[in-house]
């Protein structure tokens, strides 16, 4: 981290020099870790949208009876749906822990 001005640190001693650079390292690689997730989530997003389209498009133009007659005969849906639950639960997962860092 690069403060506009670093002359607050000139007259510093050494101990209190290591220790500023030890937390600007820890704040730099937080950051980066921040953005990693960041991108996680966006992933998992779009990833769970696209779930929920498949989901939608299968859905769509089915009515109750029908729906109600395919029975067992609706596993890949059953699937997506699945796969749309534990996309929903990553990205619960994940956001709570972006939320969650400094």
């Amino acid at each position: 981290m690069s403060w506009p001005g670093e002359e607050w640190k000139v007259g510093l001693p050494a101990p209190a020099l290591r220790a500023i650079a030890q937390v600007e390292q820890r704040l730099e690689r937080l950051q980066k870790e921040r953005q990693q997730k960041q991108v996680q989530l966006d992933t998992l997003e779009a990833m769970m949208h696209k779930q929920r389209q498949k989901v939608n498009n299968s859905h769509r133009g089915l009515d109750y009876n029908s729906q109600h007659a395919l029975g067992s005969t609706c596993a890949p849906e059953r699937e997506l749906y699945q796969s749309l639950l534990d996309f929903c639960h990553k990205y619960q997962t994940l956001s709570i822990q972006i939320k969650s860092d400094p």
